[in-house]
């Protein structure tokens, strides 16, 4: 149950992005020829100032991620009651964690220069990642109010 919740939150994260990525690559790329897309290399970038403006801003989040997912472990083990919401903000705690190293180690900033829809991938990945750390750290901050 709490993988489909997991992976309806990313769904939807994705669809949201996906359409955003349609249109900034309508309206900044033309069709080349063989269907594929030429953008400037001042576009590509952008693309890449931004996937890295994105990835600066949830970096300083991973500390405290980690401090609430130790706290909220501390408070499974001494309060039974809370297991099935609690392992859930947990899980979501490491499933975001887990999604930002895995971006981090896949990343290719040297990626060739023409290949728009790999940066737009990867903005689409990083922001992605940072909406799961936002909602996951909420979650968890919620989970430990008094």
């Amino acid at each position: 149950m709490k993988h489909l919740i997991i992976a309806l939150i990313a769904s939807s994260i994705f669809a949201c992005n996906q359409k955003i990525k349609e249109e900034s690559t309508k309206s900044c790329c033309q069709k080349g020829s063989e269907d594929s897309l030429s953008c400037s290399s001042s576009y590509i970038d952008t693309l890449k100032n931004e996937i890295m403006t994105i990835h600066d801003a949830v970096m300083p989040k991973t500390g405290h991620l980690m401090k609430l997912r130790n706290s909220l472990k501390e408070q499974l083990n001494t309060d039974s009651s809370k297991n099935n919401s609690s392992q859930l903000t947990i899980d979501s705690l490491k499933l975001a964690h887990d999604k930002m190293m895995e971006w981090m180690q896949d990343y290719n900033v040297s990626h060739e220069v023409s290949d728009t829809i790999y940066f737009l991938n990867q903005k689409e990945n990083v922001t992605i990642i940072n909406e799961l750390y936002v909602k996951a750290i909420y979650s968890a901050e919620q989970k430990l109010k008094p």
